[in-house]
This record gives C-alpha cells, structure tokens and sequence, in this order.
C-alpha cells in the first residue's frame, strides 16, 4: 500500500506543479520550486488526520517526484516549510506595508484574487476541451498566459 500511496501521491503533484499557470507564476513569487512543491504537499487534503506511515509516504513522494535518491528527512522537510511560510509571509507584510504607505491601490488585491479564482475556473473548464481539440487547447493556454504575465 505504501507504495500505492507514494505513487498517487507523484502523480498528483506533477500534475500540480506541470500546472502551465503554475510554472508561468512561480518565477515570479518569493518562493522557490521545493518550497512550493512542500507547502502543496503539506496543505493537501489528503493529509488531514493521516497516520504517521501516510505522511513518511509524503517524504518518498516528494523525493521521487524530484529524482532524489538519498532519503529526504523529516528535518529537511520542516525546514523547506519553515522557510516557504516565511517567504509568504513577508510577501504578505509588503503588501500590508504598501497599502498602509498608500503605494498599492486597495482594490488590487480584490482583483488579483478575482484573477486566481477565474484562473482555476478556466482551466477547470478547459480541461474538457483538451479531450476534444488539444491543439485549441493549447492555444488558448499559451493566449491566457501571455494575458496573465502583462498583469504579474
């Protein structure tokens, strides 16, 4: 079963992280490729009230995921989390600093939620026209992207 486990678990995070939006976006964040690949891996839902055994299976996940083949330990693991919420944090306390100094106009932050939240409902819908028509598919991804990084 662990093994089961740990490959679902790869299967699921490459799909995340070869997320075109999600590659097209983090070059542009405080946060570098493992440490978003461990913040994913840690917010997961599947990890709610899991045993210790599911979470080591998370580690192997994460290590085969990245082509490791030393043992990721559960330090290393802990201080890749540490520093990724360190780094959002301090992405949110620019924005905080921004708005109380009035450089960043209030309504940007509404906006760039309401973007996120069109983004997945876009490539939710997309999804179903990948099946049919890949190659529109694609076009209308690289035309998004393109959209998207004029903004961010």
């Amino acid at each position: 079963m662990d093994r089961v486990l740990s490959e679902e678990l790869v299967k699921w995070l490459t799909k995340v992280l070869d997320d075109p939006i999600v590659k097209a976006l983090l070059p542009r964040t405080t946060l570098t490729k493992p440490q978003l690949e461990t913040l994913v891996i840690y917010h997961a839902e599947m990890l709610e009230n899991k045993s210790i055994e599911f979470k080591k299976n998370i580690r192997l996940a994460l290590m085969k995921l990245r082509g490791e083949k030393a043992s990721l330990s559960k330090g290393a693991f802990v201080r890749t989390l540490q520093q990724a919420r360190r780094n959002v944090l301090r992405a949110v306390a620019t924005i905080v600093l921004l708005s109380y100094l009035g450089l960043l106009d209030p309504d940007t932050l509404i906006r760039a939620r309401g973007v996120g939240v069109t983004l997945r409902e876009v490539m939710e819908e997309m999804e179903a026209v990948e099946e049919q028509d890949p190659d529109e598919m694609r076009q209308r991804l690289s035309t998004i992207i393109q959209r998207l990084l004029r903004i961010v």
